[in-house]
């Protein structure tokens, strides 16, 4: 009778000898159950993105969080992959976006490259342009292909029609349409959200100087031209709001004759009086391009305009950014979102009557009324503490948003808002939050493991 030992010696040797055996003959492996691993994954999200039912949702949520790859970049491309995104092809094509509440539909052109690939695993550029008072998306489309030359064919080019009449105005509508378009432009092609330019002429030059002052955290840099940063506040916007644009890529084009016959103050001094700010802010993505001897009708230098394009990036995630806004609608912050203030918005057309001393004061006592009403949000984020740090004025509740390229998840996340400890976060990552988020927005460079609407004390 063989001894105990001698048999199990024999077993486990046999059993190497399968193992090894099952290698040799192309059955599946530790990588080959990684993969397969993966594949679920993918297949997860993707019915997660066709689902209607939320409650079906969240039971995928939960079977995707046991099979979901651990690092970030793999989890963004597999988001990707996942989101299925329509046969767009070569050419130009006509879209609008649904209506949304107050907002109507937006139509808009745009122009496909011929080596588009909706399977691309990075996604692709797009530039956003704006026309200008009596123009069309049609036909800024035009004028953007021509200043992008042979490099149109790098890019994805998206051109609304303003979905107002007249000259440029200050308001909601005005100012978030372009985010209304790229919401639906990211769902139909496959984008890069990291590499998204508004651009913009005239009127439309206007808009994005406000777009992406109150949403800098959507682009990846903007190229207003022959315009400037007009707000309601006038021109004490240009020194109250430019600082949110102090992380953006901006290359900035006017006239140095852009001024109407017998006016003192035109495009080409606030111009100047922009890029001023912008020095003394130290934004260091800043780049003001005057034209000299040259009015309104600019001739845009083509090569400048192409080098920014190529370069511009976006960070979504900065370690430290200030905002100041006046509406809770404007106050889009990176990882921080303003949900309510705690009182009534400032109402410019009925601003109360002002007291100085001599006229000389006028202009600072304006502006310390407006900053004294101003909502404010201050964020610094420490990556090594796994902290996130808020200051903010004259808000009542913000919402905050963490995200797995910013912290690290696997150790508990502290928030602080005006020196109290708001919320600490157990260690995990939210899947069903990071799912819905990637389902509703499709940027897929900017993830979001939790999200917490918090009050603010004093």
């Amino acid at each position: 009778m063989m001894p105990v030992r001698s048999i199990a010696l024999i077993v486990v040797f046999a059993a190497v000898l399968a193992v090894g055996h099952a290698a040799w003959a192309g059955e599946p492996d530790v990588a080959g159950g990684a993969v397969a691993v993966a594949g679920k994954a993918e297949e997860i999200a993707r019915q997660f993105f066709a689902e209607a039912d939320a409650d079906k949702r969240a039971e995928l949520a939960g079977q995707f969080a046991a099979v979901a790859p651990k690092s970030v970049d793999d989890l963004r491309k597999l988001l990707r992959r996942a989101a299925a995104f329509p046969d767009v092809g070569f050419g130009v094509h006509r879209f609008e976006t649904a209506p949304e509440g107050d907002v109507p539909a937006i139509r808009y052109v745009v122009s496909v490259p011929e080596g588009y690939s909706r399977d691309s695993v990075e996604g692709w550029p797009l530039v956003i342009g704006c026309h200008g008072t009596g123009g069309t998306g049609t036909r800024y489309l035009g004028s953007l292909a021509n200043l992008l030359g042979d490099d149109l064919g790098k890019v994805i080019l998206a051109c609304p029609d303003a979905p107002y009449d007249g000259t440029y105005r200050f308001f909601p509508l005005g100012v978030t349409y372009p985010l209304h378009v790229l919401n639906d432009v990211r769902r139909r092609i496959n984008i890069d959200g990291n590499r998204v330019v508004l651009a913009g002429y005239s009127k439309g030059g206007y808009t994005a100087w406000a777009t992406v002052l109150f949403s800098p955290g959507e682009w990846g840099g903007a190229v207003p031209m022959a315009c400037f940063p007009i707000t309601e506040a006038g021109r004490n916007g240009i020194a109250l709001y430019l600082e949110n644009t102090a992380t953006v890529p901006i290359q900035y084009h006017w006239g140095d004759q852009d001024i109407l016959e017998g006016q003192t103050e035109g495009i080409n001094t606030f111009g100047r009086m922009t890029a001023d700010e912008m020095k003394r802010l130290k934004a260091e993505k800043f780049e003001p391009l005057e034209y000299k001897g040259q009015g309104h009708g600019l001739k845009i230098q083509a090569d400048a305009f192409r080098r920014f394009l190529a370069s511009a990036r976006r960070d979504p995630f900065p370690a430290e950014f200030r905002m100041v806004f006046h509406h809770v609608w404007q106050g889009r912050a990176f990882c921080v979102r303003a949900t309510e203030a705690s009182g009534p918005d400032l109402d410019f057309r009925k601003l109360p009557p002002i007291r100085v001393g001599s006229p000389d004061q006028v202009q600072s006592a304006v502006m310390r009324f407006y900053r004294s009403r101003a909502l404010e949000l201050r964020v610094t984020v420490n990556r090594k503490t796994n902290a996130v740090v808020v200051r903010a004025r004259n808000l009542k509740e913000i919402e905050v948003a963490l995200s797995p390229q910013q912290l690290d998840f696997s150790r508990p996340i502290r928030v602080s808002v005006n020196g109290r400890i708001a919320l600490v976060r157990k260690p995990g990552i939210d899947y069903g939050e990071l799912l819905e988020t990637a389902r509703s927005t499709y940027d897929f460079e900017r993830l979001v493991g939790a999200r917490a609407t918090i009050p603010v004390g004093r």
